[in-house]
């Protein structure tokens, strides 16, 4: 097969578009969205849970990390509702925790972010009470 000068240029602009064209399962998945960023687990019925809800069929997974990158919890489910707990059932102690998570279904993009876990009824009650001093 000869090479002309137009097969060259055609091959260039099928590639070029094939390059350009979004993947069809990647631009079909959506955010997810509404996550939380803090949550209080104190069983006082106001965010004792980091919540994962959408509509359509996914099928979340979750995977909580400590600040040193140490796995501590996973999770799946079609809606996560995550209590705090990690895979021992044990209530994690204040402090920020690092989250991956997956839609194995592909409807929702994977994300990742931190989230603050506090547990403690006082610290909270402080935090909301204290004002700053005017000097």
């Amino acid at each position: 097969m000869t090479l002309t000068h137009r097969t060259i240029s055609l091959l260039i602009v099928l590639l070029t578009a094939l390059a350009l064209t979004p993947n069809s399962a990647t631009a079909q998945q959506k955010p997810i969205e509404n996550l939380p960023n803090v949550f209080t687990p104190n069983n006082d019925g106001l965010n004792d849970f980091f919540e994962i809800k959408a509509t359509g069929s996914p099928y979340f997974v979750l995977h909580v990390y400590s600040r040193t990158g140490a796995p501590i919890y996973r999770g799946e489910a079609q809606e996560i509702k995550w209590d705090g707990r990690n895979n021992q059932g044990h209530l994690l102690p204040n402090g920020i925790y690092y989250y991956v998570i997956e839609d194995k279904n592909g409807e929702y993009e994977s994300t990742k972010g931190f989230v603050y876990i506090y547990t403690d009824n006082n610290l909270i009650c402080n935090y909301l009470t204290w004002t700053p001093s005017r000097t």
